[in-house]
């Protein structure tokens, strides 16, 4: 691989991945609900096939960001209402 392509691999992850995770197992072990937990790992998993799925079939930068930023809206938008949900 490039060295621009790792770099933007691995931004990427570091990126979304690490907020997305930070806060389901924040919540999770403040409110002691996995479901938090669950939350992130979906939402995780669901970042990083995106993010794989764009960098390997060559999707432009501002395309691939897109589609990330509206996966993290659809992903806090569940963050809602599982808040509401449980509280």
């Amino acid at each position: 691989m490039a060295r621009a392509t790792l770099r933007f691999w691995y931004g990427g992850l570091l990126a979304g991945l690490l907020p997305v995770l930070l806060l389901g197992f924040g919540y999770s072990a403040l409110a002691d609900r996995p479901a938090f937990v669950f939350w992130a790992l979906t939402v995780g998993v669901a970042w990083t096939v995106t993010l794989r799925q764009g960098v390997q079939t060559g999707v432009s930068g501002a395309r691939l960001a897109g589609r990330l930023l509206l996966l993290l809206a659809a992903g806090g938008a569940a963050f809602a209402g599982l808040e509401a949900r449980l509280f």
